[in-house]
């Protein structure tokens, strides 16, 4: 009685997680990129020759074949698009549990472990088309088969994945070190499955035209992100510590149980704090803010959770020089493999942080300590479904802000969200209806795929992912081209990341001839 009333509760939870997901929540700057992009491959578009993107092929392909019999339709794409998405995460934690229970196909604890780590792997994410839930959904895959020893299907789905993000990239070579090291584990015949896959993926290649547009491809970093790897793959570690005092305390106690035998029962218990404790800090801040009367704050700094990564690590490493024996020894570096898939996850221009592929640290943990007691399960989905609704990605807080059903709008019909963006979105509208022949200026992506007829090389006109914006100046000499400017875009400089040189130039040529509330109207 007592285990089908904590289920009841958790899969309650969970499906209100998941339908306000889908239904809550919209923004203007990332929701419509990949959405574009797909667009114009769907539209005959080459890649990197017609239109800028900085990063490899792999995600505009992936969703301009999965989107492209649906294009048709228009007012709720987007619902269509993040139940796609909710797949994505569905799949990446159906494989998960696949390595954790050792199993090959369904397993009962699934009906558990399936919701749970999904919830985990959104946390706080927008549920949108994107490269690097890509990335991990792949590598998903390439996880499951280096559990299954087939390193050529592992090594397939790890190229596949580095073709959506540069961050990726170390992870085919990892595979290829598995090959190395455990030549006597792992099987090396090939099958129907691969050979399926690398002819449709050669097909598609091909299809799109990507080795035309390759020649094409130029970096977004222009010299000034090549210290990344050391800012968002190393030292944001380091700094999660400042927000996190336990986890100094955790580090100092694995320390001395080097040379115990309990390292395991602690390492789970003090993952599992952490795992909790950062997702409760966010909702004690919101707390104090209603109790002190003040306005909200930002919520979804999770920082102290960074700290898992090195912990586990710490932890695969200790574990994999203490035993001898070659099976532990490759079960242990699938564990490490996994972490350095959560690593590669956090390697990025904007949320530098684990949470997209947080449950692949859950691989280094026994099962019963998440799924043999209901009321974990149920803490942690609580904690999240907490969070998704105090701070909505890009939104208003959803206790202080009453939110609307956006209709009769392209794409994103059916989705509920603030008063400001659907003022935001009407104006775009009446804009478009107004003057017919516009480019949407500089963070609104989406437009290109609701409303414009003239199309520049990149929808999102920021410098970082803008970096052939010369080729697009001829489009100032169109004397019935109308640049519709965000009036937030003023506040940013022009030399900094998020800045807009074309932007800039469109000021300097042009002159406002009209204006709403959100929008300057350049001709």
């Amino acid at each position: 009685m007592k285990n089908g009333f904590l289920s009841i509760i958790f899969y309650s939870i969970f499906i209100v997680f998941v339908g306000f997901s889908i239904f809550v929540g919209f923004d203007v700057l990332d929701s419509g990129y990949i959405l574009s992009l797909s667009k114009k491959i769907n539209d005959g578009e080459v890649i990197y020759k017609d239109f800028d993107y900085v990063r490899p092929f792999g995600t505009p392909v992936f969703w301009a074949l999965i989107l492209k019999p649906f294009y048709g339709i228009q007012n709720h794409f987007f619902i269509l698009c993040r139940i796609f998405v909710l797949l994505q995460f569905f799949i990446i934690a159906y494989n998960i549990s696949r390595v954790f229970f050792k199993c090959d196909s369904w397993d009962r604890r699934m009906f558990l472990s399936i919701p749970l780590l999904a919830m985990l792997n959104i946390n706080i994410f927008p549920i949108m088309p994107w490269h690097t839930i890509d990335g991990v959904f792949l590598l998903s895959f390439s996880l499951y088969y280096l559990h299954k020893k087939n390193i050529l299907l592992a090594f397939l789905f790890s190229l596949f994945a580095a073709s959506t993000k540069q961050s990726f990239f170390l992870l085919p070579i990892l595979v290829l070190a598995f090959s190395v090291f455990f030549k006597n584990q792992i099987n090396l015949k090939c099958n129907i499955k691969l050979g399926i896959l690398t002819l449709i993926s050669l097909c598609l290649i091909l299809y799109y035209k990507i080795p035309e547009g390759i020649s094409y491809y130029e970096s977004g970093t222009e010299g000034k992100n090549q210290n990344m790897l050391y800012l968002v793959g190393i030292k944001m570690y380091l700094n999660s510590y400042k927000y996190f005092f336990p986890f100094f305390i955790s580090l100092i106690i694995s320390s001395v149980l080097w040379f115990t035998k309990k390292i395991t029962a602690f390492f789970e218990v003090t993952l599992l704090f952490i795992l909790l404790l950062s997702f409760s800090i966010p909702f004690y801040h919101w707390l104090y803010d209603i109790i002190a009367k003040r306005d909200a704050s930002n919520y979804t700094i999770l920082s102290s959770i960074n700290g898992l990564l090195p912990l586990c690590m710490f932890y695969q490493i200790i574990q994999f020089f203490r035993t001898k024996n070659t099976q532990e020894k490759y079960s242990i570096s699938i564990g490490l493999f996994a972490v350095m898939i959560a690593w590669s996850s956090s390697i990025s221009w904007g949320a530098n942080n684990i949470l997209l592929a947080l449950p692949f640290l859950l691989i280094n943990t026994d099962s019963n300590t998440l799924f043999d007691k209901k009321y974990i399960p149920i803490l942690i989905s609580l904690l999240l479904f907490t969070l998704r609704i105090i701070n909505p990605y890009m939104e208003k807080n959803f206790t202080e802000s009453t939110f609307s059903k956006i209709v009769n709008t392209p794409i994103y019909s059916g989705i509920y969200t603030n008063t400001k963006n659907i003022i935001f979105l009407n104006e775009s509208k009446e804009i478009t209806k107004k003057y017919k022949d516009v480019i949407f200026l500089p963070g609104f992506p989406a437009a290109s795929f609701m409303f414009e007829k003239t199309k520049n090389r990149m929808p999102w006109e920021m410098n970082v992912e803008y970096v052939n914006y010369k080729k697009d100046l001829s489009l100032l000499q169109k004397k019935n081209l109308y640049f519709i400017l965000e009036k937030k875009s003023f506040e940013d400089d022009s030399s900094s990341f998020y800045g807009s040189k074309f932007t800039d130039i469109v000021k300097a040529k042009r002159v406002i001839i009209d204006s709403t509330s959100n929008f300057y109207i350049y001709k």
